[in-house]
């Protein structure tokens, strides 16, 4: 596999996960704090559920390429092994934190809870991904800068 085919794998990747937030997103409006009162959460937002899956797949995906990248450019094989599975134990430790921060978002939308503390639950929920994707960012920029 060439270094070429690599990044681009690399960025067809991340634009899928860009493009599953977004989705995520749009799927999410119609919940509080987004619009108000809000619908209320039902058997639907299992929905949800499946493209958040696939929004931490392509995230552990990404980690992965960047570490086959890594190899590649002469990186110590060891190390790099060792950082792969260091970035998938943090990756999987914020999905699931992300599960916990949406769980607690879909099951508080009702009128007890401040609206500040529901844009709080979605602002955390909506960035985690994104920080993990800026983090699979800077690697690639750093590894990329070796080659």
């Amino acid at each position: 596999m060439s270094i070429q085919l690599l990044q681009i794998a690399i960025k067809s990747t991340g634009l899928v996960v860009i493009l599953l937030n977004v989705i995520l997103f749009a799927l999410h409006l119609p919940l509080a704090p987004f619009s108000t009162p809000g619908t209320r959460a039902n058997e639907a937002v299992i929905v949800h559920l499946a493209f958040m899956v696939l929004r931490w797949g392509a995230t552990a995906l990404l980690i992965g390429l960047l570490g086959v990248l890594a190899i590649f450019t002469q990186a110590p094989k060891k190390t790099t092994f060792a950082c792969i599975l260091v970035a998938w134990g943090i990756h999987a430790a914020l999905g699931r934190m992300n599960l916990i921060i949406w769980n607690k978002w879909i099951s508080s939308t009702s009128a007890s809870y401040a609206t500040l503390h529901l844009w709080l639950l979605a602002g955390a929920y909506l960035v985690t991904p994104l920080v993990t994707l800026l983090a699979c960012y800077k690697t690639w920029s750093v590894i990329s800068a070796k080659t």
